[in-house]
């Protein structure tokens, strides 16, 4: 079954204060290379964690999210 891709995103962690984490994902874009463009935003912009930062990956959005190598 051939998959359509819908677009990219990018997949993360947030971690609460008291212990609680939870998975976010990023509204889509057209290409993979702006998903990276938003990542590296998100990288700079905002005061996330090293740990929550190792965490951020593009993914490709079709009838399932995966992982992009």
């Amino acid at each position: 079954m051939e998959k359509t891709v819908r677009g990219y995103a990018v997949q993360g962690l947030y971690l609460i204060p008291g212990g609680i984490s939870t998975t976010f994902i990023t509204g889509l874009e057209r290409t993979e290379a702006q998903a990276r463009k938003t990542m590296l935003k998100m990288y700079s912009h905002f005061d996330y964690s090293e740990e929550e930062k190792e965490s951020f990956k593009v993914v490709r959005v079709s009838e399932v999210i995966e992982p992009v190598d």
